[in-house]
């Protein structure tokens, strides 16, 4: 069944990145101020690296990401920080990749387009199932890179990344939602999309 994101309906996803349980889209505050005591060191000294590494390993927390977000520019670091990003976005492991990408959306790195667009359409494995337990709680996480790969080049807002998005308006082999990539679209060209939806049984 096709379906049409029509002009006048704005819509909000809410996406949830697996491994990192979604990063905070706060604005700059002066009143607030990091609490993990890594995340304050890193801070004090700039040191990009550091917060990218805290941002891939601590759950639950976007004060890595916010730091980086808000302070790259300031510290002078915009390019040091996306040469690590988009290094990292060969990196075997999915969540490293993941975090990697939707920080790259958040910076609104233009410099990692053409790296983000290579991977989007490269035949990697990027979709991964993983469960967890422990003696409180069990279930499972989701990671669909691709997925964060079309939102970010959303986020990031070139054009140059429509062609590659639009091969992913229909069901296919990598499990991509086509409504993320027409809402991709509509955002990048302001222009009406047609998308098959993965479940049509449920209208």
């Amino acid at each position: 069944m096709q379906k049409i994101i029509p002009f006048s309906v704005i819509v909000v996803i809410v996406f949830s990145c697996a491994s990192c349980n979604q990063f905070a889209n706060k604005n700059s505050n002066e009143s607030w101020s990091p609490k993990n005591k890594e995340v304050i060191a890193a801070m004090k000294t700039e040191d990009v690296k550091e917060l990218i590494r805290l941002a891939i390993n601590i759950t639950n927390d976007s004060e890595p990401d916010l730091i980086l977000k808000n302070n790259i520019d300031k510290w002078g670091k915009r390019e040091e920080c996306e040469d690590y990003l988009i290094e990292y976005l060969n990196c075997k492991d999915i969540k490293v990749i993941n975090v990697s990408v939707n920080i790259l959306g958040h910076i609104k790195s233009k410099r990692a387009v053409p790296a983000l667009i290579a991977l989007l359409l490269s035949d990697r494995e990027l979709f991964e199932i993983t469960t967890f337990a422990d003696s409180k709680i069990s279930g499972w996480t989701k990671h669909n890179v691709r997925n964060s790969i079309i939102l970010t080049l959303k986020e990031i807002g070139d054009t140059s990344a429509v062609p590659a998005i639009e091969k992913f308006l229909s069901p296919n082999k990598y499990k991509v939602n086509p409504e993320f990539a027409a809402m991709a679209l509509y955002t990048l060209t302001g222009k009406d999309q047609r998308y098959e939806d993965v479940y049509p049984h449920q209208q």
